[in-house]
């Protein structure tokens, strides 16, 4: 544990390891990294999550469109409906896309054949349409957002 930690945690991984081996002059950094087994490699995992980083990159460009137009200043300043084939819908269900994109509000829809929505051309499936978010910017999470936030609803809850 404390090896796969040490590149996050380096100087408290560094300590414990000398105090866990007080009589050698040895780092963690030094180690051989454990093999992780095999049987922890879920493929079905692995894919859901390299469609969704293919989602949020065409998310991120088409806000950027937006920032260099100055329509919106920062992600959390979006409201976004990205609009996706099948294969990309089935996997985006149980994911919080708001906090995903890092933006106020964010819809997954079915793909709809419109030219006006931002598409990546190595991308196929993925569209994006972005709106400056209405509403009231919230202290705590920084979302705008139409309604008041209330503590259980803010993002920091979720």
């Amino acid at each position: 544990l404390l090896k796969w930690f040490a590149p996050i945690l380096s100087f408290t991984t560094e300590e414990i390891f000398r105090i866990l081996n007080k009589d050698k002059n040895l780092s963690i950094h030094l180690e051989t990294f454990p093999t992780i087994p095999s049987k922890w490699r879920d493929e079905k995992l692995f894919q859901k999550w390299d469609k969704l980083k293919i989602v949020r990159n065409v998310a991120n460009a088409a806000i950027e469109v937006k920032r260099a137009s100055k329509e919106i200043g920062s992600s959390l300043e979006a409201d976004i409906k990205v609009y996706l084939g099948e294969e990309y819908l089935q996997h985006s269900k149980d994911v919080n896309l708001p906090e995903y994109t890092i933006t106020s509000k964010a819809e997954a829809k079915p793909m709809i054949n419109d030219d006006k929505l931002f598409k990546l051309d190595s991308v196929d499936n993925v569209k994006v349409l972005v709106k400056k978010a209405k509403g009231e910017k919230c202290s705590r999470c920084w979302k705008i957002l139409e309604s008041p936030c209330e503590r259980k609803n803010c993002g920091l809850k979720n």
